[in-house]
């Protein structure tokens, strides 16, 4: 016996050995490539993306501008994109036990370099810096459909750092039209423009406790994404030019004025591993609930369509665009005491059966609410002179919402 076992052992060791020694090998036999990433001004851009196509491989540059790449031997295909940057694609060979070193220089799109923007980086072109005050400008139309998000509060959100608007619950009517806020003051002190001239505010007073409670603001999701071609953030000095209501700084919303036929869709949701059971399963282990694991929700849905009529002189622009945001709930199912006690006792359970209701139907729900509606948007000129133009802008706009509130169970009603 243990002959055979010495045997065994030996064998065991030598498979080990020769299993490490292919190991060895195979990781020997790999090459790297390696740079940095940098627009034609010669700047380092962070968070670049580089994917290899024929292995789905990819990384992103850091903030230096470098990446590497770790490869075996062959010939590959790098495309590298970037935010308001044309896409790249260069072809490499890799050498086994070898480093090959691949600078590479992207070029922004026609309508980045025109308004010399480089959105979401400290980088000199982000504004025009050249005008009596710092302008950001941000060219929606360009990157609306690279960011994830379907409504202009949203995408201001994502893409201007000065900008920040965040979405309520229970909050009243303030679940409906998210409150902006630019360089951290209230949005009463941020003017909203049209096409340069002042856009209406909402008449929806912010309460309950909510941010920015007491002000009023301007609900700019009320203008369909699909009809705006540039966004413009005038920050330092707006107040001097502008007035009071301009303190935060000025946002001015350019339409797009180009002939042509866009149509666009986009859906999305929320799937995560969230279990809504989980306390009740703990306080209850002789009465388990099944997990509520891979939720979805959250679905949102867009659907838009823009034609710039062609008119020998001026412009006709016409867009319409409709939006679901689905609802979201992160709370859990609630564990507490629902109806008037029976002789001094919780029989909750029991006249929710009889009713033939759960304790789903008593949720608190915090999260997104549902909003439906839509928009549409006029934006005509017309030259009448040298020195004459003739232009309107019309947005008419509809939202259904659906908020929820807060629960007042019927023990609540009942003394003692």
């Amino acid at each position: 016996m243990k002959k055979e076992n010495t045997k065994s052992i030996k064998i065991i060791s030598i498979i080990t050995a020769l299993f490490f020694a292919v190991l060895l090998s195979a990781q020997a036999q790999t090459g790297t490539i390696k740079g940095i990433i940098k627009d034609a001004s010669g700047t380092p851009l962070a968070g670049a993306y580089i994917k290899v196509e024929e292995t789905k491989k990819a990384t992103s540059s850091d903030n230096s501008g470098n990446y590497n790449l770790t490869l075996l031997p062959g010939k590959y295909h790098l495309v590298i994109s970037y935010i308001g940057y044309a896409e790249k694609s260069i072809a490499v060979s890799i050498s086994a036990n070898s480093s090959t070193e691949q600078n590479i220089i992207l070029v922004a799109t026609v309508a980045l370099q025109e308004n010399v923007l480089v959105v979401g980086s400290r980088n000199p072109k982000r504004s025009a810096t050249e005008s009596t005050a710092p302008i950001d400008i941000i060219p929606l139309k360009q990157i609306a459909n690279q960011v994830g998000q379907l409504d202009v509060s949203q995408l201001l959100n994502y893409l201007a750092p000065s900008f920040n608007s965040v979405r309520q619950t229970l909050g009243d009517g303030t679940d409906h039209i998210d409150p902006a806020q630019l360089r951290g003051l209230g949005p009463d002190q941020v003017l909203v423009l049209v096409n340069g001239k002042r856009y209406h505010q909402s008449s929806l007073v912010n309460v309950n406790g909510t941010v920015n409670k007491g002000t009023v603001g301007t609900d700019l999701n009320s203008i369909p994404a699909s009809s705006i071609e540039r966004i413009e953030i005038l920050r330092d000095g707006a107040s001097a030019q502008y007035g009071s209501d301009a303190i935060a700084g000025v946002i001015n919303i350019v339409l797009k004025k180009k002939t042509g036929l866009t149509i666009n869709t986009s859906y999305g949701a929320n799937v995560t591993g969230y279990d809504k059971n989980y306390a009740w399963n703990k306080l209850n282990p002789s009465n388990q609930l099944p997990d509520s694991k891979n939720l979805i929700d959250g679905q949102n849905f867009q659907a838009s369509i823009n034609y710039g009529v062609p008119l020998k002189k001026g412009y006709l622009e016409l867009s319409a665009e409709y939006l679901h945001r689905g609802s979201s709930n992160r709370t859990g199912l609630y564990t507490g005491q629902i109806w008037a006690k029976v002789n001094g006792v919780d029989k909750s359970d029991s006249i929710n059966a009889a009713k033939g209701l759960t304790r789903d139907a008593v949720d608190l729900k915090l999260g997104n609410t549902e909003v439906k509606g839509g928009g549409f948007v006029v934006n005509f000129g017309y030259p009448i002179s040298k020195d004459l133009d003739f232009y309107t802008t019309g947005i008419a706009n509809f939202k259904n919402g659906y908020a929820a509130g807060l629960y007042r169970y019927p023990f609540n009603f009942v003394s003692g």
